[in-house]
């Protein structure tokens, strides 16, 4: 009997020692602040909630020991303050990032969109150029290269695009950026060619055609008549168009609404806001978009020798980072 209680217990035992080994996967899951094979997965999912991710890469920087993988994960979790507009913590990760590992160029890039959303120029195209220094990516020259023409320093962020292009002659983003930036220039006919280029290679991307259409449009080659000047303003006024970055950090959207005349030679002869978006600051933006956007080609034959218009700019959030 003995012995028959003393093997009952050993097998007892045996059972809870397998249920325990079976059970140890989940203990460690839910264990706070251990880090989980899942932690990596959340870490890095940008379409997780903030606050989860920020816990999932806090977890796995308490074990990580490596310096350049503790480089990486704290450019995951700047990256997840940034997302939550918790721009003190995201420097102070991004900055640890590159102290840790200084070769880090994603996390020099991505200080740099932090820099820039704070309206921080200078210091974002510092990290900008840091970035390009230790690995000149084709995606990061059309970064820079974007935000240079947001400037409209057409010239240098068009070098970047071209260099893009250069280092890899199948993207279409690289085309479609350059065609974009030399719009800007109103270089138009460059801007066409670049689109036809893309075209060339799938003659069914809609997009490509569409804006080569608006851009085709905006030249006003061969425009006979007023209506037809009216659809040239219009498309001109939307390749020039950009959304006020002080707009999107404070998430002001609106419709301004501008009455304006052109005189024969095409040059802006009044303006004014005749519908406001409700924002002084889109309000001036929608004004300097004219400004900028002249001179416009003469107006057609048959024209009186002052025009009047009335066009509409709609500003919507779009992100910067």
């Amino acid at each position: 009997m003995q012995d028959g209680h003393h093997c009952r217990e050993c097998g007892g035992r045996e059972v809870m020692r397998r249920k325990f080994i079976l059970a140890l996967p989940l203990i460690v899951a839910i264990w706070p602040g251990h880090a989980s094979s899942d932690d990596s997965v959340v870490c890095n999912d940008e379409k997780v909630a903030s606050n989860i991710r920020i816990e999932a890469c806090t977890r796995l920087l308490d074990q990580e020991k490596n310096k350049e993988s503790r480089s990486r994960l704290l450019a995951r979790r700047a990256d997840a303050y940034f997302d939550k507009d918790d721009f003190a913590h995201a420097l102070a990760d991004f900055d640890e990032a590159i102290a840790s590992h200084p070769g880090n160029a994603d996390a020099f890039m991505r200080r740099g969109f932090l820099h820039w959303y704070r309206l921080e120029d200078d210091a974002a195209f510092k990290d900008f150029d840091a970035a390009l220094r230790l690995d000149p990516a084709p995606s990061r020259l059309l970064s820079r290269g974007r935000r240079y023409v947001s400037l409209r320093q057409f010239d240098a962020g068009i070098a970047d695009m071209t260099r893009a292009i250069k280092l890899d002659p199948r993207s279409r983003d690289a085309y479609a950026d350059r065609a974009w930036a030399y719009s800007r220039k109103k270089a138009f006919d460059l801007a066409i060619a670049d689109y036809d280029r893309l075209l060339k290679r799938d003659p069914s991307d809609g997009r490509t055609t569409l804006a080569r259409d608006n851009v085709r449009a905006a030249k006003g080659a061969g425009v006979k008549s007023i209506d037809e000047y009216g659809r040239m303003l219009v498309a001109r006024l939307q390749i020039e168009k950009s959304y006020p970055r002080r707009a999107v950090s404070d998430r002001v959207e609106g419709t301004a609404e501008l009455a304006f005349s052109i005189s024969r030679w095409g040059l802006l002869a009044a303006s004014s806001v005749k519908t406001s978006s409700g924002s002084a600051m889109l309000d001036e933006a929608a004004l300097n978009t004219l400004r900028q956007a002249q001179p416009f080609p003469p107006l057609p034959p048959g024209s009186r020798s002052i025009e009047a218009f009335v066009i509409s700019l709609v500003y919507r959030k779009q992100s910067e980072r």
